[in-house]
């Protein structure tokens, strides 16, 4: 009877064991299947470049009111001169703080730059040259 109840006991102890290595290994599994989940999860996350307006023309110009909502964005500008160099002078001016202005762009002739900013809001571009241009503003989302 003795023997019967240490068999009974040995076999407890040896699917208790099994359940253990067998929970272990769906645990395994399970965090692997996570780890390809973040992973996946960073990829579609990973932040992109956004066109949020695009500006051509010749001579000066105020440009129409643009959102940014992301935390950083960028102009960029591309200019060409007529047979006479002229300059291009880019001021951004807050919409909501029209006092706050910033010299974005001051050159003459063919240029060609960016610039990268930070900070949410509303602006809008006062242009004032005799070229023609091509302005670019992208956010970062």
């Amino acid at each position: 009877m003795k023997r019967g109840w240490l068999v009974a006991i040995a076999l407890m102890i040896a699917c208790n064991n099994l359940e253990q290595l067998d929970q272990h290994s769906t645990t395994e599994k399970e965090a692997t299947i996570l780890d390809e989940s973040v992973v996946k999860k960073d990829l579609a996350i990973k932040p992109k470049w956004k066109q949020v307006i695009l500006i051509k023309g010749k001579g000066p110009k105020e440009s129409e009111i643009f959102r940014i909502r992301g935390k950083e964005w960028k102009i960029a500008w591309k200019t060409q001169s007529d047979e006479t160099s002229d300059e291009f002078i880019l001021i951004l001016y807050d919409k909501n703080n029209p006092e706050n202005t910033e010299v974005i762009a001051n050159t003459t002739g063919d240029s060609e730059d960016f610039v990268y900013l930070e900070g949410k809001g509303e602006y809008y571009l006062s242009i004032n040259t005799k070229q023609s241009y091509e302005i670019t503003i992208e956010e970062l989302r």
